[in-house]
């Protein structure tokens, strides 16, 4: 059975004249396995795959403007497996944004009716769309709310929220994403017939935290007005608890400094500080009959991604029995003249788990007290420690039959005092490769981490980005430095060394708040702090990162070479003492699978 890649996965993001489309083109081999993203006038045929990996992209244009409700657009949307009427005959249903008006932003007044909600069907697998006759099924926004926007509808159950509203447990919820203008960025929340796909009924905004709610620097700026806005239900695999997460684009965020991130070390203007990618979690509320009232409590949250990734949304795999995300990871990092030479922009990212991530026995933090850490959720568990929760992020496991066909490399027990050791050191020959590491970082250790520096020659990624734009010769090696920050409690990625020198591409440093918990033995008493444990996954200029499977960057780095690369750990001490670091184990998969079915 095919998973769709279907219209609820990717988002333009900035709304004009162009929606995103799904489209394979010769640049493919830039970025491996994922669809690119470019802009056009409608939406490209949604890509099916087998495994979450390999993907098969019609040229063909299934669903584009062609009626007056959607004249100007066809926004984000999503899919049931079902008819509209909700029978499993193999039929399948979309609901989207359908765009009649331009421009749209959260920033300009609204005009009511310039964003719709339609719906379509499909019954030949998806390969051609029929547009409903009732289209649109929601003409506007709630009747007498003020918004700043109202777009991206997700629908799925949610029996937490059914069982506070006192409905059936398979009962449906649609929500689309926006903001009430001077009060708060939200989603209105929409009660869904299962036996009509068309039966939207209004009952309430899913939360009200404000303008710009800023807990700290651990969970971000909330913004004035949310995008893609999407639900899970998770638990973990050791209680049955059971935490309801929103995850959401953010626009209107006000920028802010990153901590532990000197001016000097900036390198140029980042450019992601108005929009976010977070998350958070809340108690839903029962409010039933009260639609001015919001049905979630905000409780803790905190970013999705660091970096580039943008409009991720979720949904629950049979499978595997667990929430998948796919996100959208874009290309600002250069401008629009690059972009336009390039000739497409954005990929998707790899699939990500979503799951409750639960730390038992917790002491403390490596620096800040634990109650200052507005990303997680502290639990006293009555034996002088505490039970941590907070959004777990990780690969899909299949991620790893990527591997299928590379060169693996191991190293274990290195301990790390200056950088330059040759036992701690991988070499790798393409651009597609993967490294998994953990490294204890000690007391004494001030910077922990690993230099990638690449191996020069000139590139069809050098010619293609700087051809007419290089501003100076690029000297060896250039380098990359990923590295956990002990005193600022960060990781950092610096990308100024490795990127290519041309003032039209931001090189600034990926910077994210993150620590690591010491925990207790209950038996012994023995205390151990966790080890950094880092996922790298570099596709050619698309770079993910996972630390400690709950903090995730995605970043763009346009090296300018494709001749390989080496990779030595590090650790640096400050003043006189020596760093006492160790690399406990890491692997290196060079020659990642690239194939496509």
């Amino acid at each position: 059975m095919a998973l769709t890649l279907s219209a609820n996965i990717v988002d333009l993001g900035e709304r004009n004249n162009e929606d995103i489309v799904l489209q394979d083109t010769p640049a493919f081999r830039q970025h491996g396995d994922r669809p690119t993203i470019s802009a056009a006038n409608g939406w490209m045929n949604d890509p099916t795959s087998p495994d979450l990996l390999s993907w098969e992209v019609s040229k063909t244009p299934s669903l584009q403007p062609s009626e007056v409700y959607d004249r100007c657009a066809v926004y984000t949307g999503c899919f049931q497996p079902t008819s509209i009427t909700g029978e499993a005959d193999g039929s399948l249903t979309q609901i989207y944004t359908s765009v009649s008006r331009l421009p749209i932003h959260h920033t300009l007044s609204y005009n009511n009716g310039s964003e719709t909600l339609s719906v379509t069907s499909s019954r030949d697998g998806g390969r051609t769309w029929k547009k409903s006759d009732k289209n649109p099924i929601l003409p506007g926004p709630p009747d007498g709310l003020s918004v700043t926007g109202f777009r991206d509808p997700f629908i799925s159950q949610w029996p937490l929220l059914a069982e506070g509203q006192k409905a059936p447990e398979k009962q449906l919820y649609g929500i689309l994403s926006g903001g009430i203008k001077d009060s708060t960025p939200t989603a209105f929340v929409y009660s869904v017939d299962p036996t009509n796909l068309s039966s939207w009924i209004y009952i309430g905004l899913i939360a009200d935290v404000g303008l710009n709610y800023s807990p700290s620097h651990w969970s971000g700026d909330f913004g004035r007005n949310w995008e893609v806005v999407n639900f899970a239900s998770l638990k973990n695999g050791t209680s049955s608890k059971t935490q309801d997460f929103l995850i959401m684009g953010v626009e209107g965020a006000i920028p802010r400094p990153k901590k532990g991130m000197s001016s000097s070390k900036a390198h140029t203007t980042e450019t992601r500080t108005s929009r976010l990618h977070l998350w958070m979690a809340g108690t839903v509320i029962s409010s039933k009959g009260d639609p001015s009232a919001p049905l979630m409590d905000y409780e803790y949250g905190g970013y999705f991604d660091h970096g580039c990734l943008y409009a991720s949304n979720s949904f629950w795999d049979p499978v595997t029995k667990r929430n998948i995300v796919f996100g959208w990871i874009q290309e600002e990092d250069h401008s629009k003249s690059l972009a336009e030479s390039q000739g497409w922009q954005g990929v998707i990212s790899l699939p990500r788990v979503l799951d409750l991530q639960t730390t038992h026995h917790v002491v403390r933090a490596h620096r800040s007290a634990l109650q200052e850490i507005t990303s997680i959720q502290c639990e006293d568990d009555g034996l002088g420690t505490y039970s941590v929760s907070t959004l777990g992020i990780s690969p899909d496991p299949r991620v790893e039959n990527l591997r299928s066909d590379a060169q693996h490399y191991a190293i274990s027990k290195i301990p790390l005092q200056e950088a330059g050791d040759g036992l701690s050191r991988f070499s790798v020959k393409s651009m597609t490769w993967e490294l998994e590491c953990k490294i204890a970082v000690g007391q004494t250790s001030s910077r922990v981490g690993f230099n990638i520096d690449h191996i020069s020659s000139k590139t069809a990624i050098l010619d293609k980005l700087t051809r007419n734009n290089l501003a100076e010769e690029k000297s060896t090696p250039v380098r990359t430095v990923m590295f956990f920050d002990s005193a600022n409690e960060t990781f950092v990625i610096e990308r100024k060394e490795a990127s290519l020198v041309n003032s039209e591409i931001n090189t600034a440093a990926e910077v994210a708040p993150h620590t690591l918990f010491t925990i207790a033995d209950p038996d012994s008493g023995i205390q151990v702090e966790e080890t950094l444990h880092v996922r790298v996954f570099w596709d050619m200029s698309v770079v993910e990162v996972f630390i400690n499977g709950r903090t995730v960057i995605s970043t763009r780095i346009y090296v300018a070479n494709e001749g390989g690369a080496t990779i030595n750990f590090f650790a640096d001490a400050t003043g006189s003492e020596k760093a006492d670091a160790v690399v406990t184990e890491a692997t290196v998969w060079d020659g990642l699978k690239t194939s496509r079915s």
